[in-house]
Formats: C-alpha cells, sequence, structure tokens
C-alpha cells in the first residue's frame, strides 16, 4: 500500500475561529503540521505559526483562535499541511516507511533526506 493524498478542503470562518478541514488517506493516528501565516499574529518570520493535528478516519481539522473585535474580510491566509515520516510513532513509520519509502504522488516532495506529502491553500478571507 501506498499514501499519497493529503489536501485542505475547507477553510471556513465560524464566529472568532478559523476552521481548516482536510482529507488524507495517511494511516490513523499520523502526526500532521500545518503551518499557517496569519496577518494578524505579528510573529516572525513571516507571522507564521505551527499547529500539530492528527489524523482520524481519513480527516484532519484545526481550529485556530481569531482575534475578537478585527474584521478578517480580505485578509490573506497562507496554510500548509504536512507529514514527515521522521516525526511519526513505531507503527506508522512501518505503514509509510522510515523514510517514506510508500509516499507517492503529486504531492509527495523529498525533503531533508525524506519523501513528505503536503498540500498548501492560499485564501482571502
Amino acid at each position: 500500500q501506498t499514501f499519497g493524498h493529503l489536501e485542505i478542503t475547507e477553510v471556513a470562518v465560524k464566529g472568532y475561529k478559523l476552521h481548516i478541514r482536510g482529507d488524507t488517506d495517511l494511516p490513523p493516528g499520523s502526526k500532521l503540521h500545518l503551518d499557517a501565516r496569519l496577518p494578524w499574529l505579528n510573529t516572525t518570520p513571516g507571522n507564521k505559526k505551527t499547529f500539530k493535528l492528527r489524523v482520524n478516519s481519513n480527516h484532519f481539522f484545526a481550529m485556530i483562535d481569531l482575534p475578537k473585535g478585527k474584521t478578517f474580510k480580505g485578509m490573506s491566509v497562507l496554510l500548509r499541511v504536512i507529514f514527515r515520516p521522521s516525526e511519526q510513532d513505531g507503527p506508522i513509520k512501518v505503514k509509510v516507511g522510515a523514510k517514506g519509502e510508500k509516499i507517492k504522488g503529486e504531492k509527495a516532495s523529498l525533503e531533508k533526506n525524506e519523501f513528505i506529502l503536503s498540500d498548501t491553500k492560499d485564501i482571502t478571507l
């Protein structure tokens, strides 16, 4: 079995939260990183914050708090979700390969001596 599907499928503002949903064929319990470039964070470099997620039944979900009392319409948000074999627990590593040998497809790339999966979305709220 190979793995190659990782996609951010929905980004929505609900109240003072940014909801991010996605689909994947990675094994349940896989650890994902969501890098979010958010203009209101004022962090360096590039207003980026990383959130840790887990795959559950071929899906992943994140909720990011938005500052209250601000408007976000028209703001640009860059999201990148990443799966790295080196950050996985033993049973997941066995399934995907210690260096991502079973990671395939157009979303796969070689980074730091391992095959990773990633998806990027640049959206305007």
